[in-house]
């Protein structure tokens, strides 16, 4: 499924849990049987589909947590005026969450708190 459609998707059925969870937990098992390709998701469809996934199925929160570290690691992602907004709302969902903290460092975190200044 193409990430745009996805996200569009999941706007679409918003209002609607029951069917957002079970759009949630179907993407997930795309996502897990490699269906679904993560690397194909802009930043700001990532954003919108991690906050979506805390929401409804919270204990997967892990593994995005840990590909956009690793992500901020390798170089993939980096901050920037265009991509700011998504990763300020991904950045607030992992605190929400209790991934990150001042007292846990890690690349993200530091490149995070330099696009703020």
């Amino acid at each position: 499924m193409e990430p745009k459609l996805l996200v569009n998707m999941m706007h679409l059925f918003a209002d609607n849990e029951r069917y957002m969870s079970m759009l949630v937990q179907k993407t997930m098992e795309c996502l897990k049987q490699e269906k679904i390709d993560i690397r194909t998701f802009q930043l700001y469809q990532l954003s919108e589909f991690v906050n979506f996934v805390a929401i409804y199925d919270p204990k997967e929160v892990k593994v995005f947590f840990n590909y956009v570290v690793n992500a901020f690691e390798s170089g993939f992602f980096t901050i920037s005026a265009t991509n700011f907004r998504p990763m300020s709302q991904i950045f607030v969902m992992f605190v929400k969450n209790g991934f990150l903290s001042p007292d846990q460092h890690n690349k993200f975190y530091f490149s995070f708190l330099l696009g703020l200044k």
